[in-house]
């Protein structure tokens, strides 16, 4: 049962709890309704708020970090576009200066100059019977056949 607290008439406790009045009961009732009411409405603020703002500002700043990464990416793909043509233009070059280095006039002309001669005269001289491949050379075999 409920029983006064000595000096606090107006307060009533059950067991050590604070139990108001049927009137204030009903009053806190209404302000919780209240306060759950006010609380309803200022989340679907908080709601509408970031729908209309703050998700429109993040998908802008997106849509700048998206266009910033790209530029960038696009001028590293230029530069590797330069570096390649600038590879093609080398590596033709190469193949013209592997074209005139092999040229048979001048290998000619070197091996004159290091003190070799033509191949085809008496000077050339096939030493041993066997060829690379280890078989005997066709001439030789005509050799032995008919001494």
């Amino acid at each position: 049962m409920a029983v006064p607290r000595p000096g606090r008439r107006d307060r009533i406790y059950e067991s050590g709890v604070f139990v108001p009045p049927i009137r204030e009961r009903e009053r806190l009732h209404v302000d919780r309704a209240h306060q759950a009411k006010v609380r309803r409405k200022e989340i679907e603020r908080r709601r509408g708020f970031a729908a209309l703002v703050v998700i429109p500002v993040l998908l802008m700043l997106g849509s700048i970090y998206l266009h910033t990464v790209s530029g960038s990416l696009g001028e590293r793909v230029a530069g590797l576009e330069e570096r390649v043509a600038r590879a093609e233009a080398d590596g033709q070059k190469l193949n013209v200066q592997v074209a005139e280095l092999s040229a048979p006039g001048r290998i000619r002309e070197k091996a004159r100059d290091l003190g070799l001669s033509e191949p085809g005269g008496e000077d050339m001289r096939v030493d041993g019977g066997n060829g690379e491949d280890g078989k005997a050379y066709a001439g030789e075999k005509q050799r032995e056949e008919n001494p």
